[in-house]
């Protein structure tokens, strides 16, 4: 049986008052009065449903410019459209050629010169020649495969977790999750940035930790704003999420016949085709075709970043939980409400309901969790200005993918991907903590993300390891067994030591990429190096923007 949930335990204790002041039946009253789960459940969504673009916000693209007309901040005030135009622009940009996590973070990073011509340390100033260089790049230094004409094979790894089975059934995502491979990439100026201050390696953090802390306890009441990390403006970060053939297949995401019968190669989805590329596995089982379920971006054109997350249309449970939200892109049907279309912006999640069992024959079983939201279902339709914007950009211009094993903005599968959400502040005006978050991204806790929350505790340590050990979670688990993620604005306890301005934990522009860091010489007492520490973090080249 269910239970009523929320303010709907509240109404019913109001009725049983009102029943004995007023002399009504009391179970009349509950009867009246007394929200179903359901009910509830759609009540409570109102605060994920709200439209994100302001009421006068409009894309053009004129005299080969995308111009929001009318508006002074577009990712402020239409983060929903600047989302997409985002998209399109990394899309064309073409992402998969940035720098990833493990060119900018190298596994035996050498040091950062003193000045130009040092031998045996990392030299930016060697970037600035014409390009592409030829030859590879030093492994041992942060670089953008892009600039080089032979760039070292990168090989992936699955991340090979298994969550419990009950999980997979409520929240079939996170077993994608449990096997995808995420890459994150890097644009050049993001890049550049990470190496030019000198925060590639373990070292470098830690010495500017050790540097903004010293200065601090000399310059009170001023910030030494020059040692406090900050990247430019035109940085932006793209997590792409990547799922093998193999699991595809085992979800039913994708098929190897057609709708005819006719073999497909690679499998895909006949109506809803992935974007697809061929990847080469660290195990060799691991090779193969890979589908790009999800990504989750962000761009550093506002101070805390303006952050949005894609879904692929046919992923299952894609608006479980959050529903999906977009002011700009798709719009539904909604409701009329006076006269008046409200609420197309949103897509509600399914009504919660009993788990499909494995292998269920019957088509009308109960269900809310994990099924696909479907334009025939939505209602969902792209807009004029979506379709403009694709044909500025040359995105999914073609008839047909030309390659199924190469990535291309032309392909016409990018126009399968939604915008789950997009997120430039920790809460609303009226003080709902924003929460915001892909379904495979963030299996399995997806209704306590906050992109901008979990970003803020990326920081650092007098060692450079990362000053908060919990990665943007807190020690309460959800109802599936997950920790939950931090939700609305920092808190001043996360990052300085109480009554003072001295750091415990030191920001880094909500970039979590400081994870991969590793030292240019590990410590040799058994004891530190366990605690990932390195030999020495004195002598270290210091160095930030502008100097």
């Amino acid at each position: 049986m269910h239970r009523k949930a929320g303010f709907g335990m509240g109404f019913g204790l109001a009725a049983a008052f009102l029943a004995l002041a007023f002399g009504l039946p009391e179970r009349a009253a509950l009867a009246d009065s007394e929200p179903t789960v359901q009910e509830t459940q759609t009540q409570m969504m109102f605060f994920r449903s709200y439209p994100q673009d302001a009421k006068n916000c409009q894309v053009a693209v004129k005299d080969g410019e995308v111009i929001y007309p009318g508006i002074g901040a577009p990712a402020a005030t239409c983060p929903d459209a600047y989302a997409w135009n985002a998209f399109m622009s990394v899309i064309q940009s073409r992402f998969w050629t940035w720098a990833m996590d493990t060119t900018v973070w190298p596994d035996q990073p050498l040091p950062l010169c003193a000045k130009a011509g040092d031998k045996d340390c990392c030299d930016p100033s060697l970037l600035d020649g014409a390009k592409p260089f030829q030859g590879a790049p030093n492994e041992r230094c942060p670089y953008s495969p892009a600039d080089y004409a032979n760039p070292p094979l990168l090989k992936v790894e699955q991340a090979n977790n298994h969550s419990p089975t009950f999980v997979n059934h409520l929240n079939p995502a996170r077993q994608l999750r449990d096997e995808e491979v995420e890459l994150i990439y890097r644009n050049e100026a993001l890049m550049r940035s990470i190496f030019e201050q000198n925060l590639y390696s373990k070292e470098g953090l830690g010495a500017r930790f050790r540097a903004l802390n010293t200065a601090l306890e000399s310059s009170p009441p001023y910030h030494p704003e020059m040692l406090e990390v900050y990247f430019p403006t035109d940085s932006i970060m793209a997590k792409a999420d990547w799922v093998h053939e193999r699991f595809m297949l085992a979800k039913g995401l994708i098929t190897d016949k057609g709708p005819n019968g006719e073999k497909l190669d690679p499998p895909q989805n006949p109506e809803f085709p992935y974007v697809t590329v061929w990847m080469e596995g660290k195990d060799p089982a691991d090779t193969g075709y890979y589908y790009l379920v999800a990504m989750t971006n962000a761009s550093k054109v506002l101070p805390s970043w303006h952050w949005y997350a894609i879904e692929h249309v046919a992923n299952l449970g894609r608006c479980d939980y959050l529903g999906c939200n977009d002011s700009f892109g798709y719009l539904t049907p909604g409701k009329t409400l006076d006269g008046v279309q409200i609420g197309r912006n949103y897509i509600p999640p399914n009504p919660l309901g009993d788990p499909v069992p494995d292998n269920d024959p019957s088509p009308d079983f109960p269900s809310g969790y994990g099924l696909t939201y479907l334009p025939a279902e939505t209602g969902e339709a792209m807009t004029e200005q979506l379709k403009a914007l694709m044909q500025h950009y040359g995105v999914a211009t073609a008839a047909v993918d030309a390659d199924p094993k190469t990535l291309d903005p032309s392909d016409p599968a990018w126009a399968n991907y939604r915008l789950k959400g997009s997120q430039t502040q920790f809460a609303t005006r009226d003080g709902v903590a924003n929460i915001m978050g892909a379904s495979v991204t963030e299996g399995g806790f997806v209704n306590s993300a906050s992109c901008m929350t979990c970003h803020s505790t990326a920081t650092t340590d007098e060692y450079g390891n990362p000053g908060m050990a919990s990665v943007g979670s807190i020690s309460r688990m959800n109802l599936l067994g997950f920790t939950e993620g931090v939700t609305g604005p920092p808190e001043e306890a996360w990052f300085f030591n109480f009554g003072s301005p001295i750091y415990n934990a030191m920001p880094l522009d909500y970039v979590w990429g400081i994870l991969n860091a590793e030292c240019i010489k590990d410590a040799t007492d058994p004891a530190q190096k366990a605690k990932g520490r390195c030999e020495s973090y004195d002598n270290m080249v210091l160095t930030w923007p502008g100097k």
